[in-house]
């Protein structure tokens, strides 16, 4: 009997021992394997194959002058599918597996995106994050929806690209050269530019601006009408309804979640994610 029982804590140890060892082995990691550091610096890896010849060269030209200039490297990274993997968190082991932007100022950007699994990100590093804020680098996401959406991943991308590349400009407080300044123009100047969400919500405050306006004019011309009247006794109890109704629908209003700001949490730099 003892022996038996030895056999059988014995054997529940080794299940254990396996299990650890389960847990700290590379197979449990291998959703989302990440993409080999290429030999040699691009700034264009397609996988996907959804960026065409003509942009892939724009965008080379764009990047080999930004980083000559600044030191920053703006990398696109384009897969067919990320496995189930976290994108944020894949996107932060890329960036630090290649090492991308200069060691001392941090200054890389990296945008990935999964094709197939219809999500993409934009990863920030620390010397990047005070210009490509995670608002800006979600708003350039956002604009890159209606491109693909329609099939356009080339022209999303190299619009976004162009959007990031005069973030890194001005960030480092340098003018672009003469042939990559046409392409960078529209880019930041219709940063200056209201976007619709801002110009949808202007709407709604002036039209809830209006609304609390009528009520206070009501109001008033109600008391106005009440001080004249003979009859004050049922002033008070209606301004006590009205102030209780006030006091109701405020409660009931106030009920309603607050949604967040882009996401965009990684342990090597800001930025945001999404989907399309």
């Amino acid at each position: 009997m003892n022996y038996a029982k030895q056999l059988r804590t014995l054997f529940a140890l080794l299940l254990m021992i396996a299990a650890i060892f389960a847990c700290d082995s590379p197979v449990a990691d291998t959703a989302g394997e990440l993409l080999p550091k290429p030999a040699q610096r691009e700034y264009v890896v397609d996988t996907a194959g959804i960026v065409s010849a003509e942009d892939r060269a724009q965008i080379e030209k764009i990047g080999e002058e930004l980083r000559e200039k600044t030191k920053a490297e703006i990398v696109v990274v384009t897969v067919h599918t990320l496995d189930g993997a976290d994108i944020e968190s894949y996107a932060n082991k890329l960036f630090r597996s290649w090492g991308i932007g200069d060691a001392n100022q941090s200054n890389g950007v990296l945008l990935l995106i999964a094709k197939d699994d219809r999500k993409f990100r934009i990863e920030v590093g620390y010397g990047l994050e005070g210009e490509i804020t995670d608002g800006r680098s979600g708003e350039i996401l956002d604009k890159m929806k209606p491109y693909f959406r329609d099939e356009k991943y080339s022209e999303g991308v190299l619009n976004a690209y162009q959007k990031l590349a005069a973030y890194a400009y001005r960030a480092a407080g340098v003018a672009p050269g003469a042939d990559v300044s046409e392409t960078l123009e529209d880019a930041s100047t219709h940063e200056e530019e209201p976007s619709i969400l801002m110009n949808v919500l202007i709407f709604f405050l002036a039209i809830i601006g209006m609304i609390v306006l009528g009520i206070i004019l009501n109001w008033l011309l109600g008391s106005l009408n009440q001080a004249l009247s003979p009859d004050r006794g049922g002033s008070s109890r209606r301004d006590r309804d009205f102030s209780n109704d006030r006091r109701n629908s405020s409660s009931s209003s106030g009920g309603g979640s607050s949604r967040g700001g882009y996401g965009g949490g990684s342990s090597g730099g800001g930025g945001a994610s999404g989907g399309w």
